[in-house]
């Protein structure tokens, strides 16, 4: 899976495809996003959450490529997770700790169950945004982490839900800890390299015009990354 992917990367659209275009595209459904502390994994993960919301709620003006199938996401911190993993909850499900989540985003504490979870992803096509899988040090909650994930993915699988599972760690945990439960023959592994210069530059002057900044502070925020 993953030569074939490098193959059509490289021979195709080596200087256009980006990370985010492989999700939006979903040229797989499966996917882990590897890279060190600070190349923008947790940022991926809420970006594509984001642009999922925005056209589900009909945010046009949310500029974006639309993706190939609109999703209800799902992103789960997977620290939070793990912490809530060790209060040993009654039921402690993925399903159950999403449905406990949402109950208290939407204020219906108890109102939400891991079934409704479940029929949800029976009636839409989901996102499930697995965010730092390395982040939880503790063998034991690795080990009852993993268990739950992969009991929730056979749920799906039972249920034939359209579910899009995207996970991220950085390089060396994920090698060591959970390459082998998230094998290639299953997953997609998508490595993150540093931006280039112009790649910089392009987000720096767009990001100097969102925030509105005058212009000789725009102009020295543009000299010192130049400069760097």
């Amino acid at each position: 899976m993953t030569s074939l992917f490098e193959s059509f990367f490289e021979t195709e659209q080596s200087s256009h495809l980006t990370v985010m275009d492989c999700l939006l595209e979903e040229y797989y459904t499966r996917v882990i996003v590897i890279g060190g502390p600070g190349k923008g994994k947790s940022t991926l993960g809420q970006q594509l959450a984001q642009v999922h919301r925005a056209k589900l709620i009909g945010k046009k003006d949310y500029q974006s490529k639309k993706p190939k199938t609109v999703r209800i996401p799902f992103r789960i911190v997977l620290k939070h997770f793990a912490q809530w993993l060790a209060k040993k909850p009654d039921l402690d499900s993925l399903e159950a700790y999403i449905a406990e989540r949402m109950g208290a985003l939407t204020s219906r504490t108890n109102l939400v169950s891991p079934k409704d979870i479940q029929d949800i992803l029976c009636c839409r096509p989901c996102l499930l945004i697995l965010d730092g899988l390395d982040e939880v040090g503790i063998p034991e909650l690795q080990e009852k982490m993993l268990v739950r994930i992969k009991n929730f993915l056979s749920v799906v699988e039972s249920l034939n839900a359209d579910l899009m599972v995207v996970g991220s760690s950085r390089p060396k945990e994920f090698d060591k800890q959970y390459k082998s439960y998230f094998n290639t023959k299953e997953f997609l592994h998508l490595e993150l390299i540093d931006m280039s210069a112009q790649k910089v530059n392009e987000y720096a002057e767009k990001w100097v015009l969102a925030k509105k900044i005058k212009d000789e502070e725009k102009q020295r925020i543009i000299s010192t990354l130049e400069e760097c």
